[in-house]
């Protein structure tokens, strides 16, 4: 039953029928020594196999061909500080987990777990899975639960069919995503509870409901990520949490693209938000966002919504089309926009209200239904901006609060090029162009404006 290999390591044998084979896994397991190999032969083994010695459990013939099926307790625990497998399915229904690991790392490569279980995979206590092109799939619950400690290391693998949440996080848990896929689920990740998670150059698409989601004090890196077609909003931030995304895009999600709550922070470099139901980024009760060298296009409503006392600093951003404003600050918030090119929305391109204030310096606001205004209530900057080939009025300023707008162009608009600034221009008379300059206004001395 047993080969010798190199004089020190065995190759136990498996099989159903074939001779000076062990009939079961559990068996062969139980026979082996650490550093031993248990080669199974193709078939059907019907039994709960725990893996508590340092062995390899390999699947001999092609990949699939060996599968490991149990009801009730967990199809594959491992309870020894290290195990490899490889090539085996793993089927498991009616009971928490399929494979249950509490203890020591588990190396996994080119195998599938099947599940109608709780959850998929359960990685706790320490626990480590370091897993290669393998998959997982659960019609009955989560995909991969990390928590309590544990660790898990996915390369090249794939969660799909997935009936709550493919890739959960708690108490402390750690996963990390590089070149995976996570498809056909109701969510996709869920970080909480002070946990921590990587996705690294990861496809999440067709989510069923919200995509991502961070809470309670959590941190997740997402690079070069796309996140499409979902249900819901695609990113949701909330309770002292921080994502950072790299390299991201976001497309057609059904409502909003990224969504901070709660205090909470954000940060997002060369993201691309496109055909969002909703805002493509909505920052509410006092949450912050920082926007660098991103692109939000043809949202459902707002490009980029920050209100109730939420902050937001965009840099270098482009924001185009969309059924409502390009950036919108309002309810006491506060926004800063430099060098961003605001265009062809069907709102006004930069827009502050309610007590909010918008300081915007560089970039521009063109073919938009009003190019920059500030309504009651609202103040700010507009400082070096071109405000050109808008559909209604260039900048319009409408409020009591302080305003400043300098050194700006502002021409070509289908309405009045400044609004509020200076009385509107009799038929025929030239409008303000370039370097022209005006004394503040004796009726609104709030008002600074030299252009």
């Amino acid at each position: 039953m047993a080969g010798r290999v190199s004089g020190v390591r065995s190759v136990l044998g498996v099989s159903p029928t074939e001779p000076d084979c062990f009939r079961t896994i559990s068996d062969a397991i139980a026979a082996a020594a650490d550093g031993d190999v248990v080669s199974v032969r193709p078939g059907t083994y019907t039994e709960a196999v725990v893996l508590d010695r340092e062995v390899t459990l390999s699947g001999a013939g092609t990949a699939g061909e060996v599968r490991i099926e149990s009801t009730g307790d967990p199809v594959l625990r491992l309870s020894a500080e290290r195990a490899t497998i490889s090539g085996i399915v793993l089927v498991h229904g009616g009971g928490e987990a399929a494979v249950d690991l509490t203890g020591g790392v588990l190396h996994a490569e080119e195998c599938t777990v099947s599940a109608g279980s709780g959850i998929a995979v359960a990685v706790r206590r320490g626990a480590e899975l370091r897993a290669r092109d393998c998959r997982i799939g659960n019609d009955g619950g989560a995909g991969l639960l990390v928590f309590d400690g544990g660790l898990a290391e996915l390369r090249g693998c794939s969660l799909t069919s997935i009936a709550t949440t493919a890739v959960v996080a708690r108490a402390g848990g750690t996963p990390k995503l590089v070149d995976c896929v996570i498809a056909d689920a109701r969510g996709a990740v869920l970080v909480a509870d002070r946990s921590t998670g990587v996705l690294e150059d990861c496809r999440v698409e067709r989510i069923g409901g919200i995509a991502i989601v961070l809470e309670a004090d959590s941190r997740l890196t997402l690079t070069g990520t796309t996140v499409s077609d979902v249900d819901g909003v695609a990113l949701l931030v909330g309770a002292g949490s921080e994502p950072v995304l790299r390299d991201c895009r976001v497309e057609r999600t059904a409502a909003q693209g990224v969504v901070v709550v709660q205090g909470a922070s954000a940060v997002l470099e060369r993201v691309v938000v496109e055909s969002a139901g909703g805002y493509a980024v909505h920052v509410v009760e006092g949450a912050s966002i920082t926007l660098t060298d991103c692109a939000f296009r043809d949202s459902g409503h707002d490009g980029v919504l920050v209100a109730d006392a939420g902050r937001a600093v965009l840099t270098r951003c482009a924001v185009a089309g969309g059924s409502g404003a390009g950036v919108v600050a309002e309810g006491g918030s506060e926004v800063e926009v430099s060098d961003t090119h605001v265009s062809d929305t069907a709102g006004a391109g930069l827009v502050a209200r309610g007590g909010a204030r918008l300081v915007v310096s560089g970039g521009s606001a063109r073919g938009c239904a009003t190019g920059a205004r500030w309504e009651t209530g609202a103040s700010g900057e507009l400082v070096g901006c071109e405000v050109v080939d808008n559909l209604g009025d260039g900048v319009a300023v409408l409020t009591d609060e302080p305003v400043r707008v300098s050194g700006c162009r502002v021409d070509r608009n289908r309405g009045t090029d400044l609004r509020g600034v200076i009385d509107d221009a009799s038929p025929g008379a030239p409008r303000p162009a370039v370097e022209w300059e005006r004394a503040v206004p004796r009726d609104r001395p709030w008002l600074l404006y030299t252009c």
